[in-house]
């Protein structure tokens, strides 16, 4: 079976849109470059993001070839910030729409994953995207994409749903891929948080209803293959967290680089 890359997706600002792009490159943390790099951080150290604030979902983002000037509109009004020189205009912007005083830090290196363990993409199968959107009504891929915000899809002749979680092994051991030229070590499937419960684009939240669907249907869906024991605590999980080492820095990814297992 033939198994390539269909889409990166990198998320410049933690929490907001992301873009899809033709090639990345790996950071010298094991990230893709530009994925997270920036995020907003409030007066309690925590980060300002959906799972904190429902109303980041209203906001769109959109951001130019150099990943650093970034659009936001929000009720009807647009502004434009370059993302390293004009840092304290945005935070103040920000602060005044999230109402609370918010800070923009950044790590190029690492990003600023939720798991500051797994720093490299996390990955999916095209179809399992398609599979999972047909367990709700009047759900696209589209709307999976930005449920689950996953940065790699793959995509295989008669790729099944759910082949992703092959890339994963009985914990604490990774299991090593690659994508391209790129060596990937699976760590886990990744657990979810509120964030999918809800309207990527609104905020609008199923919450328990969409959770406990979920669950039910990835219980009786998970592949043979997969990993039970990472689901003993919950089947709340999709997409699999990943480490790429930095020895593999200035490395490239791009759509079309075949998936190979090791």
């Amino acid at each position: 079976m033939s198994i390539s890359v269909s889409r990166i997706t990198i998320y410049p600002i933690k929490a907001f849109d992301g873009v899809s792009v033709p090639e990345i490159a790996i950071t010298a943390g094991g990230a893709l470059y530009r994925d997270r790099e920036f995020a907003f951080v409030r007066p309690d150290g925590k980060y300002m993001n959906g799972k904190r604030h429902a109303e980041v979902h209203k906001i769109r983002a959109t951001f130019d070839s150099t990943l650093l000037l970034a659009e936001f509109s929000v009720q009807g009004e647009t502004r434009t910030f370059h993302l390293e020189e004009q840092t304290s205009d945005l935070e103040a912007w920000m602060s005044a729409v999230i109402g609370i005083p918010l800070t923009l830090q950044r790590n190029s290196e690492y990003g600023m994953p939720d798991d500051d363990i797994a720093t490299g993409p996390t990955i999916v199968a095209e179809n399992t995207y398609h599979e999972v959107a047909t367990w709700f009504d009047n759900m696209t891929i589209d709307d999976m994409r930005g449920r689950f915000r996953a940065n790699i899809e793959i995509q295989g002749d008669d790729l099944p749903a759910f082949w992703e979680d092959c890339l994963y092994d009985e914990s604490p051991r990774h299991l090593p891929f690659r994508l391209g030229d790129v060596r990937v070590q699976g760590i886990n499937p990744c657990r979810r948080c509120i964030v999918p419960t809800r309207n990527h684009l609104t905020g609008e939240e199923l919450g328990m209803k969409f959770k406990q669907a979920f669950v039910e249907r990835r219980k009786t869906t998970l592949p043979d293959f997969a990993e039970s024991s990472h689901f003993q605590d919950t089947y709340y999980r999709l997409t699999v967290n990943t480490i790429i080492e930095p020895n593999q820095a200035g490395a490239m990814l791009r759509v079309g680089d075949p998936v190979l297992l090791e």
